[in-house]
């Protein structure tokens, strides 16, 4: 081999080993003009109990701080948490509106994000986009304890959004064959900026729907844990905080027993036209499953052949939804 096809080789494998996925440099992590929507649920059930506890929070970076010496930017929480007790009765639904600074992001050199709560008296990791393919994920904020699971980083490839190729990080139960959830540069988790990594027994839905940098939305969540309606990545503001929660928030429809088995009772007594109202009901996906065109403010209908899980009934009046209400089939 000729030193000059020897200098070639040599120039090709270096390119290989650091350039594992198709890339446009290192993409630092936002420190300014940037949205992040954050929208999850949990429940938490057994034989004789139900309740869930459901978020929709939009974290916003308002500007540089300086904590212990070091250069941070602030960020903003708000939107709604509910806890929603269903059974035993009484039911109960409590709601909180959220508002107001939550701490403080900076990275570093290496490829690592740091978070300073508000509440807390120094910083933590949140994100450290460093690892390799089989590295064991570093505990942090979003992955506090090794006593369910333990993540590795199963693959990493690159994935074009907004016109950059950014390097994705696929995090995959060290037992499993796959991934729940990306690590992606620039961005943060699929599973929100702050959704937890951790992948307890039981039900567990945390979702990043959208990302905004410099007022474009430049990522959007696939339909995995889908948020309840079509204004998911709408801005919320202290004025007007209701964004998707509206879905809790109706007074004018009831929906009883809630979980139903076979039938399901709603009551429109705050329409005066019942008749021109239609009721749908939709999964989580917004997939239609049952609609009807009211006759009367009180109606019964039968939900045996659907299966188990969560549901929404939507009311609308000339094709225009004015209501909604979630239930449970069992």
């Amino acid at each position: 081999m000729t030193k000059m096809k020897r200098v070639v080789v040599f120039f090709i494998l270096i390119q290989f080993h650091f350039h594992p996925a198709k890339g446009q440099g290192t993409i630092v992590f936002p420190d300014s003009n940037a949205i992040w929507r954050d929208y999850g649920w949990s429940d938490s059930h057994g034989p004789s109990q139900y309740s869930m506890y459901v978020y929709d929070f939009q974290y916003s970076l308002e500007g540089d701080t300086i904590i212990l010496g070091l250069h941070y930017t602030k960020m903003n929480q708000t939107g709604w948490q509910h806890h929603i007790h269903v059974y035993p009765v009484p039911y109960v639904h409590d709601s909180t509106l959220v508002c107001g600074y939550y701490g403080a992001l900076r990275s570093d050199s290496t490829e690592r994000v740091y978070l300073f709560r508000a509440t807390d008296t120094a910083e933590c990791l949140l994100y450290d986009f460093g690892l390799a393919v089989g590295d064991t994920v570093p505990l942090s904020f979003i992955y506090s304890t090794y006593s369910y699971n333990i993540n590795i980083v199963h693959s990493i490839d690159s994935v074009l959004i907004a016109n950059q190729y950014r390097k994705r990080m696929n995090i995959s139960i060290a037992t499993a064959s796959c991934c729940f959830a990306s690590l992606i540069e620039g961005i943060g988790s699929t599973r929100g900026l702050f959704g937890s990594l951790v992948v307890p027994p039981g039900n567990y839905c945390p979702n990043l729907v959208c990302f905004y940098q410099d007022s474009v939305n430049v990522f959007s969540s696939p339909p995995y844990c889908s948020s309840p309606t079509t204004n998911a990545c709408s801005y919320i503001s202290c004025s007007s905080p209701n964004g998707m929660f509206s879905i809790f928030k109706s007074t004018q429809i009831e929906v009883y027993p809630n979980p139903a088995q076979d039938y399901l009772n709603l009551d429109v007594t705050g329409f005066d036209n019942p008749e021109s109202l239609t009721v749908c009901i939709t999964d989580e996906t917004g997939r239609l499953i049952l609609e009807r065109q009211l006759t009367s403010k009180s109606s019964g209908l039968n939900i045996s052949n659907i299966a188990q899980g969560f549901y929404i009934v939507k009311l609308y009046s000339k094709s225009v939804l004015i209501a909604q209400k979630r239930f449970i089939k069992y």
